[in-house]
């Protein structure tokens, strides 16, 4: 007895069956058709011609208006805008494909391509296209007549050179060329001045080119897993705020002076011997910095200047000490240094973490400073003076114990236009009437771990903030004005009193992060979330949330959720533990169908 395989390649005519009847019309109404995991080696052919009728459905086609029950209507047919082709086993793409001019966003990662029509380069409406995953070598040049297109992804393919005229696609916001064997860029690349995403990861990379630089509206770029000896100065880089060189052969920090907006920069496993006071100027508002399995013998003194930093990795180099100055850093939470030679640490106060490590660096820093073991007593609070204020451009008044902040001391950051205000770890019930001196200028603001239990309606006055940080107070709700921060991009809710998502964030469009763990939280409102079109990571863990609805998956844009410490039953632990997007699929294959 014959046996079929159990992953058997499906024949043309078992491809043309999976396109039902009743897929048809849903495709007709929508005009959205997803025929991903359908183990598919052929498009169905009925695709390309989804808006012709057979001799059949023109008979069943209502022409009357006043029937409104009765068989279709012509009139509430759309145009084909969203193909999903997605996760099966296409070898090839026909011509016909010409047919779908209408196309906005087609998806074919995950097939056996290895090569495509000259006709794509006739979908002039198309704003995103998806070819990653597959086995391309070369893609046709009329690709570079596809004026609309926002998102392009060719990763993972076994491209050695970028395969057309990139530059044309004057409109690129998001463009993946990771993963393939890339050992140059074309010059035009620096044309692409909408470019708000790069992965140009795991390449052969051994330079950019220097107009790379006039991507002004950059905000994150993968370079990591190339090997790049040397980069240009990125201070015209300035809107951007995450940076991977992880991998590849530098010698030496890249200037990084004018990126202010700059977060996160990872430059572990490079070559680079020397971290300067110089360097340490151009990384002020760095938040978290990788440097492990470097060459570097020494930390800068002035190392306390980058006083927003969280997470510091210099595992793994040739440091023999640590600056006491490291104690200073308000934010500090994690500062790896193992696999170093540390002469002056000992080992067990490096093994027992982060707090101890800081605990012993300050006692250090305290015995340099009060040689005689004096300690003054109740210390006036000194605020920043107009020197660190200009260098920093941060308004650093973090655990100062503080009730209220006087108004000439905003009168002075104003004046050094700062930027960034930290008044973490005080005792504030309120904000202090200054702050509105920059409501014009202040890009963060730090309010964590005071005793706030409102916000003002004037926190909507702040046009610029991208990141506000709130955890550790007792807010319950927000105001209203928290939509007119149009440019807001990170917040931080956690461990408060809220007992629901409040609705108000759902006007936040530009939110990437949402954090509001910790919180009691009964249910995840798919209303509010749903609109958050550029959510990327939700912190939910620690609520009281008794179940997961299954339209979570559909936001198919989130890289990182949490939902750990809530009491519902399913999803299990065990689908948690898998990560996001196996829990985003977990979730979709839930929902029910209609």
């Amino acid at each position: 007895m014959r046996h079929s395989a159990l992953f058997s390649r499906q024949g043309k005519e078992e491809c043309d069956k999976v396109l039902t009847t009743d897929l048809i019309k849903e495709t007709r109404r929508t005009g959205e058709l997803d025929l991903s995991k359908h183990g598919l080696a052929f498009v169905p052919e009925k695709v390309w011609t989804l808006e012709n009728l057979d001799d059949i459905e023109c008979k069943n086609l209502n022409v009357d208006m006043e029937k409104q029950d009765e068989g279709e209507k012509w009139w509430e047919y759309s145009p084909l805008t969203t193909l999903n082709l997605s996760n099966n086993c296409i070898v090839g793409i026909p011509p016909d494909i010409s047919n779908l001019d209408a196309l906005t966003i087609l998806k074919l990662s995950y097939n056996s391509l290895q090569s495509l029509p000259k006709e794509m380069g006739m979908l002039r409406n198309l704003m995103e296209l998806y070819l990653d995953n597959n086995k391309l070598k070369t893609v046709p040049e009329e690709m570079s007549n596809l004026k609309s297109l926002l998102v392009l992804n060719l990763g993972r393919n076994e491209f050695e050179s970028i395969p057309f005229d990139i530059a044309c696609l004057n409109m690129l916001q998001t463009l993946d060329l990771s993963f393939n064997s890339l050992t140059f860029l074309p010059p035009g690349i620096g044309f692409l001045t909408h470019l708000t995403s790069l992965d140009l990861s795991h390449n052969q990379l051994t330079e950019i080119p220097p107009d790379l630089v006039n991507l002004l509206v950059l905000k994150q770029f993968w370079l990591n897993d190339n090997k790049i000896t040397d980069l240009p100065p990125l201070g015209e880089l300035r809107k951007l705020y995450f940076l991977n060189l992880a991998k590849n052969s530098l010698t030496k920090v890249p200037n990084f002076m004018g990126c202010e907006c700059l977060k996160e920069l990872f430059m572990g496993n490079n070559a680079i011997e020397e971290f300067s006071v110089t360097d340490v100027e151009g990384l002020i508002g760095i938040k978290t910095l990788d440097m492990h399995n470097n060459c570097l013998s020494s930390l800068p003194e002035n190392i306390h200047l980058m006083c927003q930093v969280v997470r510091f990795d210099f595992r793994g180099n040739r440091l023999e000490n640590l600056p006491a100055t490291l104690a200073l850093l308000p934010h500090l939470s994690s500062l790896h240094v193992d696999g170093n030679p540390l002469s002056e640490v000992r080992r067990d106060v490096v093994l027992c973490g982060t707090p101890y490590l800081l605990q012993w660096l300050r006692k250090k820093l305290d015995e340099a400073n009060h040689p005689e073991g004096r300690a003054e007593e109740d210390e006036e609070v000194e605020f920043p003076n107009r020197f660190n204020l200009r260098v920093t451009r941060c308004l650093n008044l973090a655990k100062k114990n503080l009730t209220d902040v006087p108004p000439y001391v905003f009168d002075e950051a104003a004046f050094a236009s700062v930027t960034v205000v930290d008044l973490s770890g005080n005792r504030l019930t309120e904000l202090p009437e200054g702050m509105s001196r920059l409501n014009k200028i202040a890009t963060e603001i730090n309010l964590e771990c005071n005793s706030l239990e409102r916000l003002p309606v004037s926190i909507g006055d702040f046009p610029y903030l991208q990141y506000l940080n709130l955890q550790f107070n007792k807010l319950t709700d927000l105001p209203e004005s928290i939509s007119e921060l149009v440019m807001l991009r990170e917040l931080v809710l956690a461990c408060n009193r809220f007992q629901y998502i409040p609705p108000i964030i759902a006007t936040l469009q530009s939110l990437e992060i949402l954090d509001l763990k910790g919180n009691t939280l009964a249910e995840i409102d798919m209303e509010v979330l749903s609109q958050l079109r550029r959510l990327a990571v939700l912190d939910l863990s620690n609520n009281n949330i008794s179940s997961v609805p299954p339209q979570l998956g559909n936001l198919r844009q989130l890289r990182t959720v949490k939902l750990e410490g809530n009491c519902f039953r399913h999803p299990r632990q065990c689908v948690l533990l898998q990560g996001t997007e196996s829990l985003l699929s977990y979730l979709r294959d839930r929902i029910p169908q209609e």
